[in-house]
């Protein structure tokens, strides 16, 4: 069952594409990133900036994600990379990316609502972090909707105009 689980899981993302690229799907409304570099993000009584660390930004995300909030998310992506990373996917299979930088936001938003809907709201919190230079995943405990069990988030996060952003994709498995 759990190998089952991962394998819905793992389709949402080219699925959502799929859907979006062909216009079949009508992605919830996400923002544009901003133009500008915000000098805070604050939501639900958490506030990150430049300093804050991976953990406290995936604090943020996970509230986000808690409410189905797109404005907050979009705000947490990071952009650059999402498109540098959906170019190498499209390359992958001869084509060329034409997606905009709302459309990457709206693919990136889109599939982690997709992949945390498997997760209790506000049962989820952080285990743990590991930063590499400009990397870092953050790793989250949560509970399946489906059978109560514990299962296992990672978050994995870039720097991106002196910020943690989040990356494309959010990974689930079952907690040990």
């Amino acid at each position: 069952m759990q190998k089952r689980w991962f394998g819905v899981v793992g389709l949402c993302l080219p699925v959502g594409l799929f859907l979006l690229l062909t216009g079949c799907a009508h992605p919830p409304r996400v923002p544009a990133p901003p133009a500008l570099i915000e000098s805070r993000i604050s939501a639900y009584g958490l506030t990150v900036t430049v300093e804050s660390t991976p953990r406290e930004v995936t604090a943020l995300l996970l509230r986000g994600l808690d409410n189905g909030d797109g404005d907050l998310l979009a705000r947490l992506a990071a952009v650059e990379d999402i498109m540098a990373e959906l170019e190498r996917i499209y390359r992958r299979y001869g084509k060329d990316s034409k997606l905009t930088r709302e459309q990457v936001v709206q693919v990136a938003v889109s599939g982690w609502l997709a992949a945390y809907a498997a997760f209790e709201r506000g049962a989820t919190g952080i285990s743990g972090e590991r930063v590499e230079g400009k990397e870092a995943t953050v790793y989250c405990l949560g509970r399946s909707l489906h059978a109560g069990q514990r299962r296992r988030l990672e978050v994995e996060l870039v720097r991106e105009n002196g910020w943690w952003k989040t990356r494309l994709g959010l990974r689930d498995s079952p907690a040990d």
